[in-house]
């Protein structure tokens, strides 16, 4: 058995998990600021998901690209094959 598609699955994920981890810090420090000066900051815990949401959203369109790239690809072959 080969390891290597869980090893790709987890260097995939590796940027998700860490912005994870630090918008839950950010939010986190939000709260401590919040309970030690009873000011309340919501727009620091709104900004810090936005890099989150972006990850995302370029994982999403990289993957768009990588199969159009891969179905032209496809296509190309196919066409060859006819000839």
């Amino acid at each position: 058995m080969s390891y290597r598609p869980y090893i790709e699955l987890v260097k995939a994920f590796i940027p998700t998990i860490v912005m994870v981890g630090l918008t839950s810090y950010t939010w986190k420090m939000c709260d401590l600021y919040e309970k030690k000066y009873g000011y309340k900051r919501p727009i620091f815990k709104i900004l810090s998901g936005f890099p989150l949401y972006l990850l995302f959203l370029s994982i999403h369109f990289y993957e768009l690209t990588r199969s159009e790239k891969s179905l032209k690809r496809l296509k190309h072959m196919r066409l060859s094959r006819k000839c």
